[in-house]
């Protein structure tokens, strides 16, 4: 298994390296507002609605070799790793 900077595969690296700093940001708005850590569920929620709203943004190809290599990259992204990441980071963070 090759390893991407600690990620478990390109798409997710790559991902997390464009978007992150975005999803931080988000994600410390949404603490703002409700004065407590978000849990889990809310950060992954946070993290797989954000690729949504990317996918749903962007005229990506849907049929024929294009589509095929897109939805898989798209696939592949370990939203689950990012979300455990962003939310373990939160756990050693004050609440401003």
């Amino acid at each position: 298994m090759t390893n991407f900077n600690g990620y478990t595969n390109y798409e997710t690296w790559n991902f997390v390296n464009w978007e992150l700093d975005y999803l931080q940001e988000v994600i410390q708005d949404l603490q703002d507002q409700t004065y407590d850590k978000l849990e889990y569920g809310q950060v992954y929620e946070v993290v797989n609605g954000h690729l949504d709203q990317i996918i749903e943004s962007q005229e990506l190809p849907t049929t024929g070799f294009l589509g095929d290599i897109v939805g898989n990259a798209i696939s592949s992204i370990d939203i689950h790793q990012i979300a455990t990441n962003i939310h373990e980071e939160l756990e050693f963070e004050e609440i401003e």
